[in-house]
């Protein structure tokens, strides 16, 4: 048993701070709030004295691209929640169902695991190969009934929200991914910022947040449109006030939520800058965070800082720009709307402490601290329809937990003067661990394919295969010269810690009779079916642990197309998942 005693509880709900509050926490639970001799509890029980502190419920940043070394910067940072803007795919579902039961660190995931675009963005995503799996991030739907088929495929993984990002899709694929969702009781979170939808119209056509709306809104709010592309600050610098007004009340009424990341187009504008430079430097230079944060995200963010410096006139003008984004959401919070705090990060902001910059870009455009407040607990967790057990501090929810050292509704940037996080019931030790790791990996910014490396593996095909699944694809047993093998398929692709022998099915082509298959570097034993088709037999002792395991091909030499690589092919994954 954990108890809070003592110290000013603001738990989420807008109301009267309770002064000198007590808060009683069983196993993961909080299981009474009262006030200092109102209530008892065990002589034995871990006290946390916290009289002068304040109490808030676990922030939420409602933005973050997720890999696993964000986990520790967010917790130490007070971030115990996230919404992950579905870049994971299937290694997403595992990872949130992981930290959900205590397998690994938190924070708590509340993931898209996919999301729908008009394009794949990044080679990671294949550009269409026809060999993507269901949950894979970055699909394009060609019809209405696609995306309805897409959506349904998405909520099939059990995703928190369906994510569509962007506006370049016809308005009624949005209809049909927006009518599945609700039939899934499931919110839709988008980016209607153009061309093709715009935010009226994705809000008529159902969907129930924006994203990025502190840029993408813009171009919708400003007197002359033409005048801007895209998602462009300085639009809000010219702003109509019409224009805004309705937009604001279609929000209201239709209850949108929006996540703005004013910080992610922020730079070089707040007079707070250059102390945000010192405090990402400061994180990023402590020696175990940086023993397994990749050196190249790192220096990705603390490479924002040394972009030339605006023009004075044009940093006049995107300063209002930002002012008048930030007033426009104060505007629709104000009037009952929900804002969420979301950093963008690692992408874009420094992981943790972009929240809390956002945190002082809202404070200065006029945010109350208690809308702040809400925007980081309350809001989010309605948003992502987790209410029930998280973002308020009462009786019967998940006790997750900041105490600060400082009055936050005195000042919002008090809010990053940490005490102490409790996750999931337990004392966050908020130091770094060189050791931090999870076992599903990954480093990809945007997803952690099932099978990596697939343009490059459709390349190879076209390039070597000449019938019956590769040159030569018959079962050879000398030392001809063999074409590089590729992978497109592997089944089933997940399974249980604990699971009896598998028969794994790899396809692909450029399969031989000397062919070997390797998982993590270990030849397995398999059974040729033909030049497309492997059937690897992966013993019992190799299912015992969770992770994500690499799967290889590999022709040794002589070889047809020394060009296309060593003779190995593009990895798979299989993923052993933890047993429930």
């Amino acid at each position: 048993m954990l108890v809070i005693e003592g110290g000013t509880l603001i738990d989420g709900n807008g109301g009267t701070p309770v002064q000198d509050a007590l808060i009683v926490i069983q196993d993961n639970r909080i299981t009474s709030v009262t006030r200092k001799g109102q209530g008892n509890y065990p002589a034995n029980a871990q006290v946390i004295k916290a009289d002068g502190k304040f109490i808030l419920p676990g922030y939420w940043d409602a933005r973050v691209n997720f890999v696993w070394f964000v986990s520790e910067p967010l917790l130490v940072n007070g971030i115990t929640s996230i919404i992950d803007m579905a870049v994971g795919g299937e290694v997403q579902v595992v990872h949130r169902d992981a930290v959900e039961h205590g397998k690994i660190p938190g924070p708590r995931t509340f993931t898209g695991i996919g999301f729908i675009s008009s394009r794949p963005t990044t080679v990671q995503q294949f550009l269409g190969t026809g060999f993507e799996t269901p949950l894979m991030p970055g699909r394009v739907p060609k019809s209405v009934e696609d995306a309805r088929q897409i959506t349904k495929n998405l909520l099939a993984g059990k995703p928190n929200m369906i994510v569509i990002q962007d506006g370049n899709i016809p308005l009624e694929y949005y209809q049909a991914i927006a009518d599945e969702a609700r039939k899934g009781n499931t919110p839709v979170f988008a980016r209607p910022a153009g061309p093709m939808v715009d935010p009226k119209a994705a809000v008529l056509a159902g969907i129930n947040a924006i994203t990025h709306s502190g840029d993408g809104l813009g171009v919708f709010v400003t007197k002359d449109p033409s005048k801007w592309r895209g998602d462009a600050v300085e639009a809000w610098a010219d702003l109509d006030d019409a224009k805004a007004s309705e937009l604001a009340q279609l929000f209201i009424q239709r209850k949108i939520t929006l996540e703005p990341n004013f910080v992610e187009f922020a730079a070089g504008l707040s007079e707070k800058w250059a102390h945000w430079e010192l405090e990402d430097r400061k994180m990023f230079s402590d020696v175990s965070l940086r023993s397994y944060y990749p050196d190249d995200r790192i220096q990705s963010v603390i490479g924002i800082y040394t972009r030339p410096p605006l023009a004075s006139e044009v940093r006049a003008r995107m300063l209002k720009g930002l002012m008048n984004a930030v007033q426009f959401h104060q505007r629709v919070a104000q009037g009952g709307g929900r804002v969420l705090i979301g950093s963008d990060s690692p992408s874009n902001a420094a992981v943790g402490k972009g929240f809390h910059h956002e945190v002082e870009i809202m404070a200065e455009g006029g945010f109350t601290p208690m809308q702040i407040i809400q925007s980081a607990t309350k809001w989010p967790a309605e948003a992502a329809q987790a209410l029930n057990r998280l973002g308020t501090i009462e009786v019967g929810k998940l006790a997750d937990i900041v105490l600060l050292t400082q009055d936050p509704l005195q000042d919002s940037r008090n809010m990053q003067k940490i005490d102490s996080v409790i996750f999931n019931g337990k004392m966050v030790e908020r130091t770094f661990h060189s050791w931090h790791r999870t076992p599903f990996g990954g480093n990809s910014p945007n997803t952690n394919p099932v099978v990596d490396q697939l343009p490059w593996a459709v390349a190879v095909k076209q390039a070597t295969v000449t019938g019956g699944g590769g040159q030569g694809a018959g079962p050879n047993t000398g030392r001809e010269r063999l074409a590089p093998p590729g992978i497109e398929t592997i089944s089933p692709y997940i399974v249980t810690e604990g699971s009896p022998a598998l028969a794994l099915t790899l396809k692909g082509f450029n399969f031989f009779a000397r062919t070997q298959v390797f998982l993590e570097n270990i030849p397995m034993p398999y059974k040729r079916v033909s030049g497309t088709e492997l059937q690897v037999n992966i013993d019992e002792s190799y299912l015992r642990r969770p992770g994500r395991y690499q799967i290889r091909v590999y022709n040794s030499p002589p070889h047809t197309h020394p060009e296309w690589g060593n003779g190995m092919s593009n990895p798979a994954y299989l993923i052993v998942n933890y047993k429930y």
